[in-house]
């Protein structure tokens, strides 16, 4: 396997944390025409948007690092100036929508190429443009960048030369011939006259194609020759000045056939990448040596048929805390209710049975179960049990200890009964 990166290593200083990194992690991707997120080890997924039924079908999406997602339609075999596109909030919300622009005076206008975005919500997208025809041919290549979220403006910012746009926070990483830029700190970014930051250069003769950074400043990725993806360990992310920082020590993905769309989480723990077996996240290296990597989580395959994976901060509908149950309980409780039964309204976080149980005490007085379909509202009837069915009025001014199950996660109300 090769190592080809060339840089210099600096003074190592404090690693930049202004990326917005997030304790939930999620990959978003295409799949079946439907835009999906999912959870790193792939057992939770969610369809964020449907497959379009205008003759549109989803093209590309990226997400940001605290979870907005933006994903493109077009029509197959049509010009990339008749699509459009929709911003999603990190819950699945649609924010925004409209139709992904380009600089006019072009004959035909192929973007996104390459797709990412902010967490403020504004996108960065690379394009590869001409005009004329025969030896007249014109080719134009470079970076759009726009919002698309509000406050909404129409026409891109036009970046020429600067290809295979993705970001570090607000700050644009892109790559210029065999090498890698990245902007400074400066204010308005990712909106500059270019990046001002050598960040590594790659020797002649292999195609520089889209690269990544961890938000967390700690990794770098690369993909080279539209088969190879090499990842490194960075000693920092510079600020100012004209200077490499990653040096040595990286190792190759164990990809399969044609390997693109590297994205590596805000914490710099997880690498998705889609190549000839669909979409894929698995741990990052150990960076110990081997090559190709030796990866610290083997990968899993979320979606044989998906492309185009970012890994951000989504939600699951349904993930993480989410799975315990929110009874809504009476502020009023009368004992002898429990005779006929008293309803609670349970929100539960997926399809499941949902199970409650009254004591007193140790005592099981009363009990109640339904099935959810589906994560959402369920009622379940809460009735007295064995003696204390026919007179259940002796709890009065006892206190009713109620806790709900679902999906293995338990919640406890207490009431005094009336």
């Amino acid at each position: 396997m090769r190592r080809v990166l060339v840089g210099v290593s600096i003074a190592l200083v404090a690693v930049l944390s202004s990326a917005g990194i997030s304790s939930a992690t999620t990959v978003s991707y295409i799949d079946g025409k439907a835009v999906w997120v999912s959870s790193l080890d792939g057992k939770q997924k969610y369809r964020l948007a449907a497959p379009a039924t205008d003759g549109r079908v989803w093209s590309e999406q990226a997400q940001s690092d605290n979870g907005k997602v933006v994903a493109v339609r077009r029509e197959p075999g049509k010009m990339a100036t008749l699509n459009s596109f929709t911003l999603f909030g990190s819950t699945g919300k649609v924010l925004q929508q409209g139709s992904l622009t380009a600089e006019n005076g072009w004959i035909s206008y192929a973007y996104p190429v390459s797709l990412d975005l902010t967490n403020s919500g504004i996108a960065v997208y690379g394009y590869a443009n001409w005009t004329g025809f025969g030896l007249s041919t014109v080719y134009g290549f470079g970076t759009y960048i726009r919002t698309v979220e509000k406050p909404f403006y129409i026409e891109p910012f036009d970046l020429q030369d600067w290809q295979w746009p993705t970001l570090y926070g607000n700050r644009l990483v892109v790559t210029q011939g065999n090498e890698v830029w990245i902007e400074s700190t400066a204010s308005g970014n990712p909106f500059s006259n270019g990046p001002d930051i050598g960040f590594l250069s790659v020797p002649s003769g292999y195609d520089v194609n889209r690269t990544d950074v961890a938000a967390n400043g700690k990794l770098f990725a690369i993909e080279l020759d539209y088969n190879t993806i090499e990842l490194y360990p960075i000693d920092r992310v510079p600020d100012t000045g004209q200077s490499s920082t990653v040096g040595s020590g990286g190792c190759v993905l164990p990809t399969q056939g044609d390997a693109n769309h590297v994205s590596l989480s805000q914490d710099g723990k997880s690498v998705a990448w889609e190549d000839d077996r669909g979409v894929l996240v698995a741990g990052v290296p150990d960076f110990g040596g081997a090559d190709p990597c030796h990866l610290t989580r083997a990968p899993v395959v979320i979606a044989s048929n998906g492309g185009y994976p970012s890994i951000g901060a989504a939600t699951i509908p349904g993930s993480g805390g989410s799975l315990v149950p929110k009874p809504s309980v009476p502020t009023t409780v009368k004992a002898a209710k429990l005779k006929t039964g008293i309803w609670i309204t349970v929100k539960v976080g997926k399809a499941g049975p949902v199970k409650i149980t009254g004591k007193v005490g140790k005592t099981v007085v009363a009990r109640g179960s339904a099935r959810a379909k589906k994560a959402g509202k369920v009622k379940v009837k809460l009735k007295a049990v064995g003696a204390f069915r026919n007179r259940p009025q002796r709890l009065k001014g006892r206190t009713l200890v109620i806790k709900v199950t679902s999906a293995g996660k338990s919640k406890t109300v207490r009431r005094v009964l009336k």
